[in-house]
């Protein structure tokens, strides 16, 4: 199993070598299940919109031609197909791989929710089992092998990438997270006019990377950070609970979640209630999280000093001490949060283990490839590369549910963790 590929429909992330040549491998061996653990696509960056204005049932809107497509049937298949097109190779690989009798597995992440769909599953199916095989299976939320196995992608347990019901295929419309709203709203806009910005920085920490590479650009970043946090505060608090579902509905989707993986009502209920409390449920957090208090102050200041400049230039050392010390302050915000993902993967594991009396527990999402330090049998984070990390995918034995870590360049090289 693997998770975090993000394939997408531009560089970086399209047909990978290194990840073509572990599917031709494990092609050649023995028939298996290939457990793909969520953001195995990555719907969040693709901002094309189709050229024909009748290519949907509802017409693109302004917003959706500067952004990219919203979610729904036909919008999210039309990214899929774009996605696959893009990456030839490697949907040959898995087709190969399922010619050869394997299963394939594609469980939900925070960036490819959108596999709910079935209007993306048939267009995922119809490029991968042309045949009809039945080899592709899509669950709602996690995968589970009773006695033996616990995987899902672990988003639930990140305030930031929380789903209110991840497994219904209507929260893939609503209730954006959110890493999802500032992907989306922010990060991309960046992305297409200045490259791609290292991740998990701060707000300050995009500013300064957009003017040491850009100059002036990043003047206009800040501008778009505020149409970002503006987004961000009415999808949060009162405005978002609005738009929730109803908990009936969320219970009627989890009983029916439970009785196709095998598992009672009662602990689906209970895993369900490890995940976190949406970042965007406080209207209070969102604003610190945005860190609008840094970014506010430096404006502000920056406005001063140049107000000084132009009415009173004899002051000029206080416009300049105005200026850096509230670029250090916006600068150095992006260090104040951690994430913490860590922690949170590991209490839910332990959690979950405990509720279903199961010795392995597997996550993606935290892109560090991590293992829990207290009961490493319990719980291991299968991804991809990054950069120049090594390739991770994990192998669970049938008589042994503990995992080896198999590193993957042109082929599998098996190391025992």
């Amino acid at each position: 199993m693997l998770s975090d590929v993000h394939l997408r429909d531009a560089a970086p992330h399209i047909d990978d070598p290194a990840l073509v040549a572990i599917f031709e491998d494990l092609a050649g061996q023995a028939p298996g299940r290939l457990v793909l653990n969520g953001d195995f696509f990555d719907f969040v960056k693709v901002t094309a919109v189709p050229g024909n204005p009748d290519e949907f049932e509802r017409p693109v809107t302004p917003a959706e031609r500067f952004y990219g497509l919203g979610t729904g049937e036909d919008r999210s298949a039309w990214k899929a197909a774009r996605i696959l097109d893009a990456n030839p190779r490697t949907v040959a690989a898995l087709r190969d791989l399922v010619a050869s009798g394997h299963e394939i597995v594609f469980l939900p992440g925070n960036h490819d929710a959108e596999v709910r769909y079935p209007a993306v599953r048939a267009e995922i199916a119809a490029r991968i089992d042309p045949a009809g095989s039945g080899a592709l299976s899509f669950p709602a939320w996690f995968y589970h092998e009773p006695g033996r196995l616990w995987v899902e992608h672990g988003s639930q347990y990140d305030r930031e990438n929380v789903f209110p019901d991840f497994g219904s295929t209507e929260s893939a419309a609503f209730g954006m997270p959110f890493g999802i709203v500032s992907s989306r709203y922010f990060a991309n806009v960046i992305e297409r006019r200045c490259g791609l910005p290292p991740s998990d920085m701060g707000p300050g920490g995009y500013f300064v990377w957009v003017f040491r590479n850009h100059g002036l650009r990043a003047f206009a970043a800040i501008a778009r950070y505020f149409v970002f946090a503006a987004i961000c505060l009415l999808g949060s608090g009162p405005f978002r609970r609005r738009r929730m579902g109803s908990p009936a509905a969320h219970k009627e989707a989890l009983r029916g979640d439970a009785m196709r993986a095998g598992i009672d009502t009662a602990a689906a209920v209970k895993i369900d209630a490890l995940k976190a409390d949406p970042l965007l449920a406080s209207l209070g957090r969102t604003v610190l999280r945005l860190y609008l208090p840094q970014v506010s102050l430096t404006v502000a200041s920056w406005m001063v000093a140049l107000a000084i400049a132009v009415f009173a230039p004899g002051w000029w050392v206080a416009g300049v001490s105005l200026v850096a010390g509230s670029t250090a302050v916006l600068a150095l915000s992006g260090r104040i949060y951690t994430g913490q993902i860590r922690p949170r993967l590991e209490d839910a594991a332990g959690s979950i283990a405990a509720a279903l009396d199961i010795p392995c527990v597997v996550f993606g999402h935290d892109h560090n490839g991590i293992r829990s330090r207290a009961t490493p049998e319990n719980f291991a984070s299968s991804v991809w590369r990054f950069g120049s990390g090594p390739a991770r995918i994990l192998e669970i034995p049938p008589e042994r549910p503990v995992p080896h870590v198999l590193l993957a360049r042109s082929k599998l090289q098996e190391e025992r963790t």
